[in-house]
């Protein structure tokens, strides 16, 4: 027998034959990565990290438990941190990108390990 709940507009269904670890992967990717992920990118803080009422409630009648829905909030906010660190690198690299368009020069106070010309072996 299957249980189905709606979050954010998806109907998942949870077999009872299904292990623990596969309620977990639906609450994280689901719950965690469609409902809350956009919403807490623009607010910019991983810690502000809360689950929708009606969202656990819908997971709890499922059946999964409380400690999986929090063990997927604790793996939401690495992933927020690990988007947040990714996006802060894209921008650098973008950043200087636009630098270096203007100035080719900037190559050498980017890469100060790089080998000076001249010190190259054939």
């Amino acid at each position: 027998m299957s249980k189905k709940i709606h979050i954010d507009g998806y109907e998942i269904y949870l077999n009872d034959n299904d292990r623990p670890d596969d309620h977990y992967h639906y609450v994280c990717e689901i719950v965690i990565n469609k409902h809350f992920l956009g919403e807490l990118c623009r607010e910019r803080d991983p810690n502000i990290f809360e689950l929708d009422y009606n969202c656990q409630k819908e997971c709890i009648e499922a059946g999964i438990p409380l400690e999986i829905i929090n063990k997927a909030i604790e793996e939401g906010k690495k992933c927020l941190l690990e988007l947040a660190d990714w996006e802060k690198e894209q921008n650098e690299m973008e950043l200087f990108d636009d630098l270096l368009e203007k100035d080719p020069e900037l190559t050498k106070l980017h890469y100060p390990t790089s080998l000076e010309e001249g010190t190259a072996k054939d």
